[in-house]
């Protein structure tokens, strides 16, 4: 992976937390795109972003749709693995980002020997504050 674009990533997001109220939003937007650009270059920042995947969906919901969410999929994403481990770090579901990420996530399971302890063990307690409780998930 690489080291430099990731650190850039999450030198943006540490910089956005704490500027995006004076009025920065739209550079953060920007920069965001163009570190997590298309191909291996931006890889690492889309690893990155997937740590901040609920608050992305919540504040640019176009853009993750397009950019974050597809790096999740088994099925299409050479990613996927990296994605679900990092978003495990920060794995809260909103309702919006239950029904986006459903079946890419019930996926996981089928994928579980892709990853490492640490996330498998994360998964059954991957519970925030915006998740619902299991029994009223729409499945």
């Amino acid at each position: 992976m690489n080291v430099a674009v990731g650190r850039l990533a999450d030198e943006l997001f540490e910089w956005a937390s704490k500027r995006l109220g004076d009025g920065s939003g739209e550079a953060f937007w920007t920069r965001l795109e163009t570190v997590c650009g298309a191909g291996t270059q931006g890889r690492t920042a889309r690893v990155f972003a997937a740590i901040r995947t609920a608050w992305l969906f919540e504040n640019r919901r176009e853009w993750t749709c397009a950019t974050i969410l597809p790096c999740f999929n088994w099925k299409s994403s050479d990613e996927a693995k990296l994605m679900w481990k990092a978003f495990t770090f920060g794995a809260t579901f909103s309702p919006g980002l239950w029904s986006a990420l459903r079946n890419d996530f019930l996926a996981v399971f089928d994928n579980l020997g892709h990853l490492d302890e640490e996330a498998v063990r994360v998964f059954p307690s991957a519970r925030g504050p915006h998740r619902r409780p299991r029994a009223h998930l729409a499945w």
